[in-house]
């Protein structure tokens, strides 16, 4: 899953490449996602999970399950969740800046966070544990370095210190000594994208002097996309090497089928913004649909159900939708 952190200013994306299997798997990670056959995408039902009275909300995300939606508050330092119809909104984690970089385990009982409190030479960045059930919060590491990105894999949480892979055991509730999965993460800065391996970092430069805002990768680690400030978004095979452009993709977010794209476009009246909306493209023959179209508000971060049924997103009024798509 891809996280957005913005430091100073800067954006910096980072998601966790290929991991080999081991034994134990978490709930639903080896069921099988039919792709399907696309001639058209309509939106169907869509219903506000929150409402204005229920506070600012925004980058919804889906369970693993997909019974439940977790999201941030305004200033990331909240998680909350609901019941996929909207019911049962409720406080699950606190902590500073905690909404940008979490990640649920398999049988979304343990919701997992790194709570950002390093600030020049002070402070201990936090890799913190959420018992979703009795509402337990546990402190896993400390780091005065400062951690970044935060993947699980199996019984391994996975993330960077200090320009450094570093592999945590939820088991033995230890670090590990050398990494278990086999790993590349992707860290991007400006113009370039660092790869970072066990035996190494690999600087890569796509374009001269243009900057990557986003990168995801497909769920079967073959491609990934990434979008270019003030140009499109590419599909590009593992290393980076672009296959072919995509257009015009803001956000985007790859179904767990790897067959779609769903992502957010800007609309305006020549001048100023009026508005966003969701949309999806079929990666393969690049065929575009609308799925939102509403007056004057904005709507963005869309995330994908497993079943590649449904989308949630967020508006610029705080509040989270899901709509249910309508495949013909």
């Amino acid at each position: 899953m891809l996280r957005t952190i913005f430091v100073l200013g800067i954006c910096i994306c980072t998601f966790t490449a290929c991991l080999k299997q081991v034994e134990q798997k978490p709930i639903n990670s080896t069921q099988k996602i039919e792709k399907k056959s696309i001639t058209n995408i309509i939106a169907g039902e869509t219903v506000s999970l929150t409402a204005k009275g229920d506070g600012f909300f925004n980058t919804p995300v889906f369970s693993n399950n997909g019974e439940k939606v977790f999201f941030a508050n305004q200033n990331y330092s909240e998680v909350w969740s609901c019941d996929a119809d909207g019911k049962n909104i409720k406080l699950v984690a606190e902590g500073k800046r905690i909404a940008q970089s979490f990640v649920l385990s398999g049988d979304d009982r343990i919701l997992y966070a790194i709570e950002k409190n390093k600030r020049g030479k002070r402070g201990e960045d936090l890799l913190l544990r959420f018992d979703l059930s009795s509402g337990k919060k546990s402190v896993l590491y400390k780091s005065a370095k400062g951690l970044v990105n935060l993947e699980l894999t199996d019984n391994e949480l996975i993330f960077l210190e200090d320009d450094k892979i570093q592999s945590y055991d939820i088991v033995l509730s230890k670090l590990n000594v050398t990494l278990v999965s086999e790993k590349s993460v992707y860290q991007i800065n400006g113009t370039v994208i660092k790869v970072f391996k066990e035996n190494g970092v690999e600087v890569i430069k796509p374009f001269e002097d243009k900057n990557i805002l986003w990168v995801e990768k497909f769920h079967s680690c073959s491609n990934v996309l990434f979008s270019v400030a003030g140009d499109k978004t590419y599909l590009a095979d593992e290393n980076c090497s672009i296959i072919k452009p995509l257009g015009d993709i803001r956000n985007p977010k790859i179904s767990w089928d790897d067959t779609m794209v769903a992502y957010y476009l800007d609309k305006d009246d020549g001048m100023k913004i009026t508005g966003s909306d969701i949309f999806v493209k079929e990666i393969e023959s690049g065929k575009e649909f609308m799925i939102t179209d509403s007056k004057d508000v904005q709507e963005t971060n869309p995330d994908w159900a497993k079943d590649g049924e449904s989308l949630v997103y967020a508006t610029d009024e705080g509040i989270i939708k899901l709509v249910k798509l309508i495949f013909n």
